[in-house]
């Protein structure tokens, strides 16, 4: 797929027809071969394979080809759906035009276009148009964070708030392995995250050196901004990280004590019933010289000792604090 983006009365407008004559901006999503073809041969750059987008090396990500710049990030998805997977954006910066390559939709990256569409006035250049969609994806990104963040605090408040009363212990203890797969795909995306922040950090220094004369003032001062907003992202993202190791470690603690608590009852009840389970033993012999087998009251007798050995451990148990 295929949208063609213009300059016009100060803003950016959606080609309909899809028309390269005068294009500012070629966004391909999933790109036929028919359309790549056409782009490289506007641009005058080979359009980069998905397997020469996934390549890690920085070598790889941000190069020089033919009088124009290619640069790759990593871009967060479907994190709010639950199923939190990494994807690539390749920026093909030139003179005149800028390509981006992809093959999903990312909601940052469907966000970035979407302000970039609203922004009238401020796009004049394909320079201000590649800071306008590297900003928008970094706000997309700082809201995936707020988001991770918030439900993280929701976590912490059934952990540690919600279990205080003995109703609500019992429903958090069915809760914990939920907890867990929660905690496990908020890492995932914390991840990707981190990946994301510094393939921008690593773009944004790479852009300002190959920047025109005439761009480096203006261009230069917004590229400062977003790499200042880049770091303190980072450091947010850093106490995520922190923070999810913490409620991991905490929530396998409370998986412990519950298996400890179960262990504990099954300890207890052995104890209470082993001397019971004795004077039953004991008492049930056939031997022919037993005496208690001729007492009239050797029945209750024998169910009274079995009892007092079981209160006896109980009553000790329970003031000792075990109970």
């Amino acid at each position: 797929m295929r949208a063609v983006y213009t300059l016009r009365d100060g803003g950016l407008s959606r080609n309909e027809h899809d028309d390269l004559a005068g294009a500012v901006w070629i966004d391909l999503c999933d790109p036929t071969a028919d359309e790549e073809a056409e782009a490289e041969a506007l641009i005058g750059i080979p359009i980069p394979k998905r397997t020469e987008m996934s390549d890690i090396e920085e070598s790889a990500r941000l190069y020089e080809q033919r009088g124009g710049s290619v640069m790759t990030v990593v871009v967060a998805a479907g994190i709010s759906e639950g199923r939190p997977h990494r994807t690539q954006v390749t920026f093909i910066l030139t003179r005149d035009r800028l390509v981006t390559v992809r093959y999903s939709d990312p909601g940052p990256f469907v966000s970035a276009r979407a302000a970039c569409e609203r922004k009238r006035g401020e796009i004049t250049s394909t320079e201000t148009l590649l800071g306008a969609l590297i900003g928008a994806l970094i706000a997309g990104t700082a809201e995936t964070i707020e988001e991770i963040g918030t439900n993280l605090a929701g976590i912490s408040q059934a952990l540690f708030v919600n279990g205080d009363s003995k109703r609500s212990s019992k429903r958090t203890e069915g809760q914990l392995q939920v907890i867990m797969r929660k905690l496990g795909r908020r890492n995932m995306a914390v991840a990707i995250l981190r990946e994301s922040l510094l393939s921008i950090e690593r773009l944004i220094p790479y852009l300002r050196q190959r920047l025109p004369d005439q761009a480096q003032r203006p261009f230069g001062l917004r590229l400062k901004q977003l790499e200042r907003d880049v770091r303190s992202l980072s450091t947010h993202e850093t106490q995520l990280s922190l923070e999810i190791s913490y409620l991991h470690d905490a929530t396998l603690g409370l998986i412990n004590l519950e298996q400890t608590r179960v262990i504990k009852a099954f300890s207890i009840a052995a104890v209470l019933f082993l001397p019971a389970t004795l004077v039953g033993t004991v008492y049930g012999m056939n031997f022919k010289s037993m005496p208690e087998l001729e007492w009239s009251y050797g029945y209750p007798f024998a169910l009274g000792v079995m009892v007092a050995s079981a209160v006896i451990p109980y009553v000790w148990l329970r003031r000792s604090g075990w109970l």
